[in-house]
């Protein structure tokens, strides 16, 4: 699944073969097939277009304008600019004052590319456009039924390529455990439908804790147990040892969270 619109800049064609697949490779992007040569070049052809590129990945070193120039030129058709260079640091200071939205050194590598794409999403300049959204591997069947007491663990679903999903729509979020019943490093995120039942919105190998860590600013998620945390805005009613969801569950508060939980509840009653 192809989640963002690129464009390559980029006048060596060896260079552009490399940039192309490792963006592919991310399964994130749809990078079209027509590579720039120039600034220029790109801009005569974007100028017709309705809706902005997402991305535009920009050598610095080009014939006639310089990627570094082209940065206030583009951005009136393109989201998010990416200047690429061999030479990082001899441009990296005149890339600054440009203000691209980052400046990768090539060759390009897909773990730089993923991590760009998740920091750009903690960004103000994401919004309002999009929601804030994560990357998540999406299952191969989003529908799952699941008991409303909450009890019953779901054997590993199975997922594939990475998607979006908004924050607002993670209604849980809840560490894997696997069938030795062992740890796992690895979180599931559930939506609600009308009904009121969990249905399976994606997975991410991380941590519950660094998850929650990562976007503890955003004040989202409580976190309830050790193995789950709730969206907030989902929540009907919150105690000391119970929080109950708009669902009708209820869902006993870990001693250990207990603390976090009555702060919670005093920074909601203050003006």
């Amino acid at each position: 699944m192809s989640t963002f619109s690129a464009i390559i800049i980029e006048d060596l064609p060896l260079v552009q073969e490399q940039m192309r697949r490792v963006i592919m490779g991310t399964k994130l992007f749809h990078v079209e097939k027509k590579c720039y040569t120039s600034v220029e070049t790109a801009i005569k052809a974007l100028k017709n277009r309705p809706v902005k590129v997402d991305f535009a990945f920009v050598d610095v070193e080009l014939d006639g304008m310089l990627g570094t120039e082209g940065v206030s030129k583009l951005r009136p058709y393109v989201r998010f600019i990416i200047l690429c260079s061999d030479y990082r640091e001899k441009h990296a200071e005149e890339g600054h004052d440009v203000r691209p939205d980052a400046f990768f050194k090539k060759p390009l590598f897909q773990e730089d590319i993923h991590e760009l794409v998740r920091d750009l999403q903690k960004r103000e300049t994401w919004r309002p456009k999009d929601p804030i959204s994560i990357l998540v591997r999406r299952p191969h069947d989003k529908r799952i039924e699941e008991e409303k007491d909450d009890d019953r663990e779901h054997a590993g679903h199975p997922v594939r390529e990475l998607t979006r999903v908004a924050l607002e729509d993670i209604v849980r979020v809840k560490r894997k455990v696997k069938e030795e019943k062992r740890e796992g490093n690895e979180i599931d995120f559930y939506g609600l439908d009308p009904t009121g039942h969990y249905y399976l919105l994606g997975s991410m190998r991380t941590s519950l804790k660094a998850f929650y860590q990562d976007y503890e600013r955003l004040n989202i998620f409580l976190f309830v147990t050790s193995s789950v945390m709730y969206h907030k805005d989902y929540v009907k009613d919150i105690s000391l040892s119970t929080v109950k969801l708009k669902n009708g569950v209820k869902v006993d508060v870990n001693r250990s969270r207990r603390s976090y939980i009555e702060k919670f509840i005093a920074s909601e009653k203050s003006p």
